[in-house]
């Protein structure tokens, strides 16, 4: 039973370090791309070859959403469309410029925010939490 409790304030502390975390939305540089936008260019920053059968997949959607989704990444200037040297069928996803510096200032926007969040903590706590913040990472993905 303490188990349960534990792990529903668990639930309501994580939503308000997720919030804390989220840039302000004046400022935000996240305002203008949807939730499943940023998961596209996360996994299209992250891998190579990338081709909309393999976003689907990635995302557990169909081939015409991830077409919807990256269509309007496109028209916005946020990704680009190439054809594989390989298999001049197959269409390879690619980040923008402009995709790349948006990206990279969220992240700088985010990591100044848990700077300020982790503040309360010590170097030897600090250090304690990332190693089991990593341990559930990692063991949530098998």
């Amino acid at each position: 039973m303490k188990r349960a409790k534990e792990l529903e304030e668990l639930f309501e502390d994580l939503s308000a370090v997720r919030h804390r975390m989220m840039p302000s939305r004046a400022t935000s540089l996240k305002s203008s791309i949807t939730p499943a936008q940023w998961a596209v260019l996360k996994i299209i920053l992250h891998q190579t070859d990338v081709t909309v059968k393999k976003l689907a997949q990635q995302l557990g959607t169909s081939s015409s959403a991830a077409t919807q989704l990256i269509e309007t990444l496109v028209k916005s200037g946020y990704v680009l469309r190439k054809e594989s040297a390989l298999d001049r069928r197959s269409v390879l996803l690619e980040l923008t410029p402009k995709s790349k510096k948006t990206i990279a200032l969220f992240k700088k926007e985010i990591i100044s925010k848990l700077e300020t969040l982790f503040k309360i903590l010590d170097d030897k706590e600090f250090a304690e939490y990332v190693a089991l913040n990593k341990k559930i990472a990692n063991r949530s993905q098998t």
